[in-house]
């Protein structure tokens, strides 16, 4: 899908998805919190956990889509970018079916809200580093073939 969208604009977007993100991980921790109180919460935080399963695949699917070209045209390690964002983004669709599986399939509740803390921090981690490499990157007159980033 190609974009008309300049880099700065894309950015923008990245960056409101990933306050999307944020909002989702507020309210699937406040369910996960609650749960260790209120056991009868785990169907909360499982809708809750598939609700953030489906926005990071949407995402994820986004970036390829519209962020990837744009790090392509990057002089000197585009590229390199590209391969390791696409290798990153299969893993982390890995990582996160298994541990949205294995989280609910779990049965101590108190465990289950751990492991859904675990991913919570994770996930944050991986925001913050993405924006502070890839769209740091993204600013009209800072990329494209000229650009060395």
């Amino acid at each position: 899908m190609m974009t008309d969208s300049t880099p700065t604009e894309i950015r923008d977007d990245m960056l409101q998805e990933h306050a999307e993100i944020s909002a989702q991980l507020v309210r699937l921790e406040h369910a996960a919190q609650g749960l260790r109180r209120e056991p009868a919460l785990r169907e909360r935080v499982a809708a809750e956990l598939r609700s953030l399963r489906s926005l990071l695949f949407a995402h994820m699917r986004h970036e390829e889509e519209v962020l990837l070209p744009e790090l392509a045209q990057l002089a000197g390690f585009g590229a390199v970018r590209v391969a390791d964002v696409k290798r990153e983004h299969a893993i982390q669709r890995q990582v996160l079916d298994a541990v949205v599986h294995e989280a609910l399939q779990m049965s101590s509740c108190s465990e289950f809200a751990g492991n859904v803390q675990g991913l919570i921090d994770g996930l944050r981690q991986e925001m913050q580093r993405e924006e502070q490499t890839h769209f740091r990157m993204l600013s009209d007159g800072l990329s494209g073939p000229g650009f060395i980033g």
